[in-house]
């Protein structure tokens, strides 16, 4: 959400260049939108920490879930299971799989969370001030996305 918010502060601050605002009304506008952006950029420093914080500690009590899930699974498994797997393969095992479980729930979720959050308020955005090329480009999008996993094909092949 900071993105846009940002652009905003910066048209306004570019608005405030024209010939017939003198030099004073040019530095007070500048030095008050400078501010604003200021507020804005610890507003989004602390809702990053908040959002960073929050999933962390999602995934840290997820991956203690699942380990006790993983492990009373275990406990419950038949005897010959143990003979057909490596018992002391399986302390490595839970904890490369818990490790990866956490990184995906605490750290990938909340960027996702956290991105999409920033392309609804941008469209928002983009929709009050300029809903006529806001429009064309919601229009342009499925072609802007298909091209994006053509060129992400081709990187990867």
């Amino acid at each position: 959400a900071c993105n846009p918010v940002s652009a905003i502060l910066m048209g306004i601050a570019q608005d405030s260049f024209k010939f017939e605002n003198t030099a004073n009304q040019i530095l007070d506008s500048v030095a008050r939108i400078g501010l604003f952006n200021v507020y804005v950029g610890l507003a989004c420093f602390l809702f990053s920490a908040l959002n960073e914080i929050c999933w962390t500690c999602l995934g840290d009590r997820l991956g203690i879930k699942v380990r006790t899930l993983y492990l009373k699974a275990l406990l419950a498994k038949n005897v010959a299971w143990f003979d057909e797997n490596k018992p002391q393969e399986l302390p490595t095992k839970i904890s490369s799989l818990v490790a990866l479980f956490q990184n995906g729930v605490g750290e990938k979720v909340g960027k996702v969370v956290m991105t999409a959050a920033m392309g609804i308020i941008g469209v928002t955005i983009a929709l009050i001030y300029g809903w006529e090329l806001a429009l064309v480009l919601i229009g342009i999008f499925p072609l802007m996305m298909v091209s994006g996993v053509l060129l992400g094909y081709a990187v990867t092949t």
